[in-house]
């Protein structure tokens, strides 16, 4: 998919996420699944999809899930990318009523579009924010920034529709708690008249809404006989079962209204305790604040005291949980909120409370530090025996591959000695039985040259072979600092390696390996080559249908020795080259690699030998390794 079409139905998500259009998400969400461009385009997609699981109740909003979500946008760099992320974080955590970071967010996000020039963007991101401040129910400073609005026609018009329908909704909302029934009956009566002009196009949840909104309006002004016919072309809408339960709370909170205006106070209570058993279930701080107040009012009209005390006690809990959370986001902004009565004693329960919350929390941090250092101990424990499982696994690979070497030169020596005994054994018998003529005398010291010559040959080899190895264990087992050549070490790994290079026909070069004398341990150093040198075989060579060379050089750098082993395989690819020498990094898992190898490496190298390992990139392709070693 083109970059300019994801952009555009990106954009129509948007819409219908803002229209409540959850049918018309779901169906672009299936579209844009899967079809993004690249990494930005999928996290963008990512962070859709989340806003819409939390806004239609599949999930409950997540502050962890919006977190991760936002650190991942920063590290992918991509400016869109993150300004969106700040968006999806602030809608989510302004349904957690942590409206001051919820706030900040989109106040970053509004300057990143503003950044790259997307006005629609920024104004976006203004209407989350009055999205927002009504849920904080900051409904004074809703009104002052979004207020004009109303007055200047040519800029709502230059809304998108389903932002200005929601920016509208929210100052209408703000002017029905702020007790300014007119002003609201008007907002919403332009609302609900533009959704009759346009049904198709609205979705069933917002023409809910609009015509709740209106039936509410008219309902404080005392106009109960338009309530009506309202409030039955509502209940048709939710009769439908195209509306979500959390958009039903309104619904239900008006036919109360209505029923306790018209006297009818047990059905009125019902539909309160309706209302209220799905503003419990989808908290709304706001409405369920109204829904408790007006059946307290009720009941205490209908003379059932004990419903009111106990409604009005939980409006107290509510109103309790309500300063807790407008205190904690915007400080002294909401102090008039404390003169509440008993909000004192609250937050001496709190204080009392936080202290014992934080002397658990201190006993839980010091047990879980021991079970963290624990779980360390025995980590570096399980670390420390797969280390050396690895460099078991690597002597085992020596012992073959010199037992396998060895098998030739010995067997071709078994052989000739063998004939060499026949060959005596026939010419004894013909010397016994005076059979012996010049010939047979000339053969028989013809066949004893070829024979010894070829034993000699065969048992040089197993000779040279068996020092090399000799040579290699030794330094292997000894930790001691000595003085040693890098020369000695290179062709005795190399010797001892050469059977698995054979087998792989890799061809390796040794010659550029300048003469250089060291101190410190040269075990360390031929264990790090071999190593290096079966990697190349096992991820470099290994099905590779091209050049098979190893190459290995050495130079002397100031005060340091510099050992760079390359070979033309298919190389590391660079979303891996960070992580090489990660414990248990492994482009093999599950097919014999355990991911130490390199490690165990880089260890060697840093802590056996004091010096520095380097991953660079190879000119000619294949895996480039630069040792730097102390000369001293």
């Amino acid at each position: 998919m083109l970059q300019l079409e994801f952009d555009q139905l990106l954009s129509e998500f948007d819409d219908s996420l803002d229209a409540v259009d959850t049918r018309r998400s779901h169906a672009l969400a299936e579209r844009l699944r899967g079809r993004a461009p690249d990494a930005a385009g999928r996290m963008r997609m990512a962070l859709r999809e989340m806003v819409l699981a939390v806004f239609t109740d599949q999930q409950p909003p997540s502050q962890e899930q919006a977190n991760a979500l936002l650190e991942q946008a920063r590290r992918l760099g991509d400016t869109r990318a993150l300004a969106d992320a700040l968006v999806a974080y602030g809608r989510v955590v302004s349904r957690l009523r942590m409206v001051t970071q919820a706030l900040d967010a989109l106040s970053q996000a509004e300057a990143l579009y503003a950044e790259l020039g997307d006005a629609r963007s920024v104004v976006m991101a203004q209407v989350r924010a009055s999205h927002c401040l009504y849920e904080g129910e900051m409904f004074d400073e809703l009104l002052q920034r979004f207020e004009p609005l109303l007055g200047d026609p040519q800029r709502q018009v230059s809304l998108p529709p389903a932002m200005r329908h929601g920016l509208l909704n929210n100052v209408g909302a703000a002017y029905s708690f702020l007790d300014r029934y007119e002003d609201s009956e008007r907002v919403a009566r332009q609302l609900y008249l533009e959704a009759c002009e346009r049904p198709d196009y609205l979705p069933p949840s917002v023409l809910l809404r609009d015509t709740v909104n209106l039936a509410n309006q008219l309902l404080w002004l005392g106009r109960l006989d338009e309530v009506e016919p309202l409030l039955d072309e509502a209940g048709r809408i939710v009769a439908s079962g195209e509306v979500l339960e959390r958009h039903q709370i309104f619904y239900f909170q008006n036919l109360a209204l209505l029923a306790w205006k018209r006297g009818r106070h047990a059905e009125a209570l019902e539909q309160f305790d309706q209302a209220k058993l799905l503003a419990d279930r989808f908290p709304s701080m706001p409405i369920l604040a109204r829904i408790l107040l007006r059946k307290a009012e009720c009941a205490e009209e209908a003379g059932l005291l004990d419903l009111a005390l106990q409604t009005r006690k939980a409006q107290v809990r509510l109103m309790q949980e309500r300063v807790g959370h407008q205190a904690r986001s915007f400080g002294k902004t909401l102090e008039q909120v404390m003169d509440y009565a008993r909000a004192q004693g609250q937050n001496e329960y709190l204080r009392r409370q936080g202290s014992q919350l934080e002397r658990e929390l201190a006993e839980a941090r010091d047990a879980l530090e021991l079970k963290v250092q624990e779980r360390t101990r025995e980590l570096e424990h399980a670390t420390r025996m797969l280390l050396e499982r690895e460099k078991q696994a690597a002597l085992s690979h020596l012992v073959a591959g010199v037992a396998h070497e060895l098998n030739t030169p010995l067997g071709n020596a078994i052989l000739a000695t063998s004939t060499l005994e026949a060959v005596a054994q026939q010419h004894r018998r013909a010397y016994e039985g005076e059979r012996l003529s010049r010939r047979m005398v000339d053969e028989f010291h013809a066949n004893l040259d070829d024979g010894l010559r070829l034993t000699q040959r065969s048992l040089e080899r197993a000779a040279e072979l068996v020092r090399s190895f000799k040579a290699l264990a030794l330094e292997q087992a000894s930790a001691e600092l000595v003085d040693f050549q890098v020369g000695d070490v290179v062709r005795n790994t190399l010797a001892v390696m050469e059977p698995g290079l054979r087998k792989a026909a890799v061809e390796a070069e040794p010659g550029a390996v300048s003469e250089q004398l060291l101190h410190g341990n040269p075990g360390a150093l031929g264990q790090v080559l071999a190593q290096l040198i079966d990697n190349a075989l096992v991820h470099g060579f290994e099905g590779w249908p091209g050049l098979r060379r190893l190459r290995l050089e050495g130079e002397r750098d100031a005060d340091h020795y510099l050992l760079r082993v390359a070979d033309s395989g298919r190389g590391i690819a660079s979303a891996h080259r960070a992580r090489v020498f990660d414990p248990f990094f492994t482009t093999r898992l599950g097919q014999g690699s355990s991911g130490l190898g390199l490690h165990l490496v880089y260890r060697l190298v840093t802590q056996r030998l004091g010096g520095e390992i380097h991953l660079l990139e190879s000119p000619g392709g294949g895996a480039l390794f630069e040792l730097r070693l102390p000369l001293r």
